[in-house]
């Protein structure tokens, strides 16, 4: 990946005539590589090459030996722009999880990006499939345990006012999101995020449930 941009684009021109095989022992594709690496115009320009073959070799789809795909490593880097190309061309991918049940969505809450968060979810709203898979994982832990776990209590608070019903959600081991916040009394010391802190509690206190 290093060097030239364009003598590594230009590797990667002949796609529509040639097999294509994994980069790495994990299974990652030059996609996969370029996004790791947080080169973000390579991918987009790699992203371009592989759908002008018009043999999309391998599927966009195609996941490493994580379970991870092209749109994974994009939230997990912000690569927002990215992602919006990625998705035009195959939608598919904001549904798919990976080894531990994880989409997109949740993982760039997971890695705390909230640009990439909102794209992801307006994209989940677009394209009209169940929120549920996308707010979870395999533990039964949501986006909302995962940024208050982060301490990004602007996030947790965002995703609160989204995703309501999340409030009241357990993880594996019966916990909702206020309980996993009274077991961290180091959230509590931070003058900066005390306001954020507020907020998100209060929120989360006068909101009637839903279920």
């Amino acid at each position: 990946m290093k060097g030239d941009e364009s003598k590594v684009i230009a590797q990667y021109s002949d796609w529509g005539q040639r097999r294509f095989e994994d980069f790495t022992c994990c299974r990652d594709t030059i996609l996969h590589l370029a996004i790791y690496m947080k080169r973000e115009n390579i991918a987009k320009k790699v992203l371009e090459r592989h759908v002008q073959s018009g043999l999309l070799l391998p599927p966009l789809t195609q996941k490493n030996a994580l379970g991870d795909t092209v749109l994974h490593d994009a939230a997990a880097t912000n690569m927002t722009s990215l992602a919006k190309e990625l998705l035009i061309v195959a939608p598919e991918l904001l549904s798919i999880q990976n080894n531990y049940s994880e989409t997109p969505l949740f993982r760039a809450v997971r890695f705390g990006h909230t640009q990439m968060f909102r794209l992801l979810a307006d994209w989940v709203k677009i394209l009209k499939v169940p929120n549920l898979p996308h707010l979870t994982d395999m533990d039964g832990s949501t986006i909302l345990h995962m940024a208050i776990i982060a301490e990004l209590f602007d996030l947790a608070l965002e995703i609160a006012m989204k995703y309501p019903d999340l409030i009241n959600i357990e993880n594996n081991k019966g916990m909702i999101g206020l309980q996993l916040l009274s077991k961290n009394p180091s959230a509590f010391k931070s003058g900066r995020k005390y306001g954020l802190l507020k907020r998100f509690i209060y929120y989360c206190m006068i909101l009637p449930s839903t279920y």
